[in-house]
């Protein structure tokens, strides 16, 4: 009689054909802690036959054992554990692409536990986990067991539970870890940024269509958005000459990687830059809606929402096929967690700011 582990395991993989998706192995280690002592878990996937682009990680202890912590693997160059509740979760993008199709035995989560009294179960969910290709990973996880004191560890009797297969594509593109200088060679490695606070007001009444657009560039890099088009006289990135930069360029990210923005070059809708600021400045230009179109690549774009309102991503965005947005905290200098399309639709993306965007297809948007 076949137990219930085979049948849980075939289950995962006729969901995976199902759904264009595939079953890996995720297994949690055995461990015997004293009670009161500390250890470590280790968990890994055992391969990754396409790649991996990221996935999010829930993992509990059920039982008297307790979680204290943890973190993310070190390949992981955007990464975040969090202790919610008596969960650790754990959010990773491979945004350099350390993770190559073909590879074995995947660290996703290193975490701290400390010993009870008795027999604690180790288990995890993966609320969402994709390949390079953006199909969603079905992994089997094989839970664990964390015995404290004189309990006899347990039989390997454990269910394998399978996951859900509602996930989106994560990016694999590279995404800037590193604020570029005047003399370094901008890479897709090289972070920027910091997130101005744009305000949006009318100019005055003798000049009706344009509108007047204040960005307050904080000390550091500032990820600015052309939320429409400049007019005459503010539609080159001469109107950012002024910035007190300490001799960093300004940058933009485009089909064929990073680029030197010169001071001649045009300011266009929807396009989004890297400006750095020695210290906190105040730039003004003035744009003008009107219609047009705007191309975008397959993986990562830089991207500036439209119009003059703060909007859901998700109404923002919704002639696009994107997966995930990043925008980026300008008092903190670090890049916020990756918004997964149809994850959390509250969040709102703000005029006059830029995100990264990862888009399945080579797409044009008309507006």
């Amino acid at each position: 009689m076949r137990s219930i582990y085979h049948y849980t395991v075939l289950l995962s993989v006729i969901i995976g054909c199902c759904v264009g998706a595939y079953a890996e192995t995720i297994t949690i280690p055995a461990l015997t802690l004293q009670p009161g002592e500390k250890g470590t878990v280790e968990i890994y996937m055992d391969r990754a036959p396409q790649g991996l682009s990221g996935y999010t990680l829930i993992i509990e202890a059920q039982g008297s054992a307790t979680i204290t912590g943890g973190e993310g693997p070190a390949w992981a160059s955007l990464k975040n554990a969090d202790m919610v509740g008596n969960a650790l979760s754990v959010s990773v993008v491979d945004l350099m692409d350390e993770i190559k199709p073909g590879a074995n035995q995947i660290l996703l989560a290193t975490v701290a536990v400390t010993g009870g009294t008795g027999q604690t179960t180790f288990t995890a969910t993966v609320k969402q986990m994709d390949d390079d290709n953006g199909n969603a990973i079905v992994p089997v996880v094989i839970p664990g067991q964390i015995t404290s004191g004189s309990v006899a560890p347990p039989l390997a009797t454990s269910t394998p539970t399978p996951l859900p297969t509602t996930s989106t594509p994560v990016p694999t593109t590279a995404v800037p870890t590193q604020a570029p200088t005047a003399t370094q060679t901008v890479t897709p490695t090289t972070p920027a940024p910091q997130t101005p606070t744009p305000s949006v007001t009318t100019v005055p009444e003798s000049q009706i269509s344009p509108m007047e657009i204040t960005y307050t560039l904080s000390a550091g890099w500032n990820l600015i958005g052309i939320p429409a088009q400049p007019i005459a006289g503010y539609d080159t990135a001469t109107v950012f000459s002024h910035v007190p930069s300490e001799g960093h360029s300004m940058f933009q990210y485009g089909a064929s990687g990073w680029e030197r923005v010169s001071p001649t070059t045009p300011l266009h809708v929807m396009d989004a830059y890297w400006v750095y600021a020695d210290t906190p400045f105040t730039v003004m230009i003035q744009v003008q809606e009107g219609s047009g179109s705007k191309s975008f690549q397959s993986g990562w774009n830089l991207i500036s929402p439209l119009g003059f309102t703060a909007k859901r991503a998700s109404e923002a965005f919704s002639s696009l096929s994107w997966s995930y947005i990043i925008g980026y905290d300008g008092e903190t200098q670090q890049y916020d967690l990756p918004l997964i399309l149809g994850a959390d639709d509250t969040i709102v993306v703000e005029p006059g700011h830029g995100y990264w965007i990862y888009l399945s297809n080579v797409e044009t948007l008309s507006f």
